[in-house]
């Protein structure tokens, strides 16, 4: 097979032995002009957002240290993959992925970028344990849930777990061709690569946050209804007026940060896995449907810029303190 991978029409309709339907599609989609070009400056700007907001939250989580440290972790897993896998996607755009990334970058890039997201939800299914268990048993929960060692505990373990069921990941990626891709000599390799990052490292983990935020919202309900029939029964509407604004909170943080998650991420690992099982082939597909799932990479990549954000359901205090450290840089500017 010829080595040059801008002649991109000489592989439509023709079998690729040596390159798996995703990477012929990675391959293909980078000569697009609007891939090379636009979509770097879309990441970038939105990568500007992220490096700030997660700056900041992790200043007001550090200032506010009795707050759990798990959202630590997801700022710090969001800060680490914008500064170092970010960058070096944004070169694979805009060279069109001709650039010969050094092989032990090419396997951190990967490594990285999977590890992070692996933390990332994993310390989402952890803060979804911790409110599902709050909300189940508030009193019984707090001797375990606050202590700072057990949240540093955790934290480490999740970093540990997600850092080596990552390892074949530097195995299998590497340069060949010029592109930095993922390269298995073998189709279980392959399958191995499919299970981790589709499953490990997404639908398993995203499927307990599901259950666990429906679990929530259904125990914050239910429970809202007994308090009101007895403890608020004789209580003064202004009382009952907090509590019930206090139960949507609640409903309202977990909906939105699974809703949010989903949406970033899903349409990506479902495009993952129908590539991985042959199930679709775009790699000929019009420009207008590849520009669009290059759009759906950039929406995962965002993920890490709009979780700052969505940090500020946490609670009053956070929000507080995370407006007050923006006014600061601004007016600093």
């Amino acid at each position: 097979m010829d080595g040059n991978f801008t002649n991109v029409t000489s592989w439509c309709g023709e079998e690729a032995d040596d390159m798996s339907n995703r990477t012929l599609f990675e391959v293909t989609v980078y000569s697009l002009p609007f891939v090379r070009i636009g979509i770097p400056i879309i990441i970038l700007l939105v990568s500007v957002v992220g490096l700030v907001g997660n700056i900041l939250v992790i200043y007001v989580i550090i200032k506010l240290w009795r707050m759990n440290i798990l959202f630590l972790n997801l700022a710090t897993a969001d800060l680490l993959f914008l500064i170092f896998c970010v960058p070096i996607q944004v070169l694979m755009y805009a060279t069109k992925n001709e650039y010969v990334l050094p092989s032990w970058t090419c396997k951190l890039f990967y490594y990285l970028t999977y590890v992070t997201m692996g933390v990332s939800i994993y310390s989402l299914v952890c803060i979804c344990v911790i409110r599902y268990i709050a909300v189940s048993k508030p009193l019984g929960s707090r001797s375990i849930l606050h202590p700072k060692t057990n949240a540093a505990i955790v934290s480490g373990i999740i970093w540990m777990f997600t850092g080596i069921i990552n390892i074949p990941l530097i195995l299998y990626s590497g340069v060949r061709w010029g592109p930095c891709i993922i390269n298995t000599e073998y189709n279980w390799q392959y399958a191995v690569y499919i299970v981790l990052v589709v499953g490990f490292d997404f639908f398993i983990p995203f499927a307990v946050v599901a259950t666990l935020s429906m679990l929530i919202i259904w125990k914050v309900q239910k429970g809202q209804t007994k308090r009101m029939a007895l403890s608020l029964r004789k209580a003064s509407p202004h009382i009952q007026a907090s509590s019930k604004r206090a139960t949507q909170h609640v409903v309202v943080m977990v909906i939105v940060i699974t809703a949010v998650f989903a949406l970033c991420n899903l349409p990506n690992h479902i495009l993952l896995l129908l590539l991985a099982t042959d199930a679709v082939d775009i790699s000929c597909a019009p420009q207008a449907l590849k520009v669009f799932v290059v759009l759906l990479q950039v929406l995962g990549i965002s993920n890490c810029s709009i979780n700052p954000f969505l940090y500020n359901f946490a609670s009053s205090e956070f929000r507080k303190e995370f407006v007050k450290a923006l006014s600061l840089r601004r007016h600093k500017h």
